[in-house]
C-alpha cells in the first residue's frame, strides 16, 4: 500500500455527545472506495459488575460490555450521515485509555485512528498530545460541533517531506468530494541577515516568496497527476507563531480543517512531533485537525510504551 493511502480506521468513542461527530465523519469517509474497515473502540476503567448485583441480577443486567456494544450500534444507525459503506467492528475494552487506544492501533494495523476533540479536557484519563506523538498512524482530532457543509481544508505546507505526505492524504481524503477544496498554504520569512545583501525588507520577502513558488512547483511534480489542480497560497509570517498563524488563516477562510505533517521519524523525534502539530493539538478548538504520519515509523517505541 502507498503509505499515503488509508485503509483502515479505529474510532475512539466515550460515549459521549462527541461521539455523533466522530460517526457521522467515519461515515463519510466509509465511502471512498479503499476505505474497508473500520473499527469501533470504547475504553472502560472496569468492565466487572458488582458481585452482588450479578447475583441478585442474573437474567436482567447484561454484560457490561455487551451493552456498550448495543449503543454503539444504536448510534451508528441512527446517525445523520447515512449508512455504513464499509465493513466494521465494535470492540470494548478496560484499563489505561491512552495504553489502551495505542495498543488497538497496533493489533488493527490501522492507518488512520479517529479521537474527539473533548479527550484533551481534564479528567478524560486520555492525553492527545501523548497519542499524537506515539502513535504508529495518522490521527485526526475531531470537535463536538463541526461544520455540516465543509468547504475548504487548509494544509500548511513548508516543502519538507510531512508536508508533502500531509498534501498527499488530503488529496487521498477528499479526491471523492470534489466540493471541497485542498488548500495549501506556506508561511514564509524573511532571514534576519538579509540586509547584507543589499536588498530592502520587501525586495527580500519577493525573493522568498519566489523561491516558495518553486518549491510548490516542485512538489507538485513530485505528488503527479491528481496534484494538476492544487494551488498553493503565500502568508509573510512576521510574527514566528505559525501555529497561530495557521489558525488565524483558518478562520479567515473559513476551513473546515486543518492537515499537518508530523516530523516524527525517529524516536527521539516523534516525542517532539514538531512544535507547529503540538502547539495546534493545545490551542485548536474550533477546526478538525489531522496529523498526517508515515505509518509504522515509530512502532518500536511504540511497544515499548505499551508493554509498560
Amino acid at each position: 500500500m502507498e503509505k499515503y493511502k488509508i485503509n483502515t480506521i479505529l474510532v475512539a468513542l466515550d460515549l459521549s455527545k462527541n461521539d455523533d461527530a466522530l460517526i457521522d465523519r467515519v461515515i463519510r469517509l466509509s465511502h471512498i472506495s479503499e476505505i474497508y474497515k473500520v473499527y469501533f473502540l470504547n475504553i472502560q476503567k472496569n468492565l466487572d459488575l458488582d458481585d452482588k448485583i450479578e447475583e441478585k441480577h442474573p437474567d436482567v443486567v447484561a454484560p457490561l460490555d455487551e451493552q456498550i456494544k448495543k449503543m454503539i450500534e444504536e448510534k451508528i444507525k441512527s446517525s445523520s450521515a447515512g449508512a455504513m459503506n464499509s465493513d466494521y467492528d465494535i470492540f470494548v475494552d478496560d484499563g489505561d485509555p491512552t495504553k489502551k487506544i495505542l495498543k488497538w492501533t497496533k493489533i488493527k494495523d490501522v492507518d488512520l485512528l479517529l479521537l474527539g476533540k473533548k479527550i484533551t479536557s481534564e479528567g478524560s484519563g486520555v492525553s492527545a498530545n501523548k497519542i499524537a506523538r506515539t502513535c504508529s498512524c495518522s490521527v485526526s482530532f475531531i470537535p463536538e460541533v463541526v461544520q455540516e457543509n465543509p468547504n475548504e481544508v487548509i494544509v500548511p505546507i513548508d516543502f519538507s517531506e510531512p508536508s508533502i505526505l500531509a498534501v498527499r492524504q488530503a488529496l487521498f481524503l477528499f479526491k471523492e468530494y470534489p466540493t471541497i477544496k485542498v488548500n495549501c498554504v506556506h508561511f514564509y520569512e524573511v532571514p534576519s541577515g538579509y540586509h547584507t545583501s543589499g536588498k530592502s525588507y520587501e525586495e527580500f520577502a519577493q525573493v522568498m516568496k519566489e523561491n516558495s513558488t518553486k518549491e510548490f512547483n516542485r512538489i507538485k511534480e513530485i505528488i503527479g497527476e491528481e496534484a494538476k489542480n492544487l494551488t498553493c497560497n503565500y502568508v509573510l509570517n512576521e510574527n514566528n507563531s505559525i501555529a497561530e498563524q495557521i489558525l488565524k488563516y483558518a478562520v479567515k477562510e473559513k476551513a473546515s480543517g486543518i492537515i499537518v505533517g508530523s516530523r516524527g521519524r525517529t524516536m527521539a523525534a516523534s516525542l517532539v512531533l514538531g512544535s507547529v502539530a503540538d502547539k495546534l493539538i493545545s490551542i485548536n478548538t474550533h477546526f478538525s485537525l489531522f496529523i498526517a504520519k508515515e505509518k509504522n515509523k515509530n512502532l518500536s517505541f511504540l511497544e515499548a510504551l505499551i508493554d509498560t
